[in-house]
């Protein structure tokens, strides 16, 4: 996407949050003019649910078991693992509004403490830091909770930087202070080190 009209830590929020919806495990996400097109590798685990009980059949093999032995009667919970790779997903600008309105609706919904190793927040950390750095996004890949970032710098430099855990989450405390102290929080005013 052009970097004039993009905000990174949004757009990339709202992707990451479009990811985990699809149980992303890990990607390649490369930017293209006005598009990000992203290849991955998804596994979910379904949960079969148990037959609906038949009193009947169930009081049956109750009695039938306590006169042999003493064992359960449940059945147990079938663990499905369903995994697929994609290749090419092309994500627009409207993709984008659609998983923030998506992402808002479950955030809503859900209460608890943001995970710094989530997807949508290890994307908004580097859509922050390509803002601050005033750099064009080139790629992203994900796995094993790391991220490898590639841009080009204001002067046509292109790099790339490797985001470990512990990295992430120091990025996440920064963030997360410089949020506070602009939204007027007196206990964590930027401090001149950070």
């Amino acid at each position: 996407m052009s970097k004039a009209a993009n905000n990174y830590r949004r757009s990339l929020r709202a992707i990451g949050q479009g990811l985990e919806a699809l149980c992303v495990e890990k990607f390649d996400l490369e930017a293209g003019n006005y598009h990000y097109v992203v290849h991955g590798y998804c596994k979910k685990v379904k949960t079969e649910d148990p037959p609906k009980p038949n009193l009947l059949k169930d009081a049956f093999l109750f009695l039938r078991r306590n006169s042999k032995t003493h064992s359960s009667t449940r059945t147990p919970v079938k663990r499905i693992l369903s995994s697929f790779q994609f290749t090419g997903l092309r994500i627009t600008g409207r993709d984008i509004v659609r998983f923030e309105r998506q992402g808002k609706a479950q955030s809503s919904n859900v209460t608890g403490t943001l995970n710094p190793q989530s997807i949508s927040q290890a994307l908004r950390l580097a859509g922050a830091y390509l803002d601050h750095k005033k750099s064009r996004l080139l790629k992203i890949s994900w796995g094993s909770q790391s991220l490898t970032l590639w841009r080009r710098d204001g002067f046509g430099v292109e790099s790339k930087e490797i985001f470990t855990p512990a990295n992430l989450y120091d990025l996440w405390v920064h963030q997360y202070k410089q949020r506070k102290a602009v939204d007027g929080d007196p206990i964590l005013k930027r401090a001149s080190n950070d």
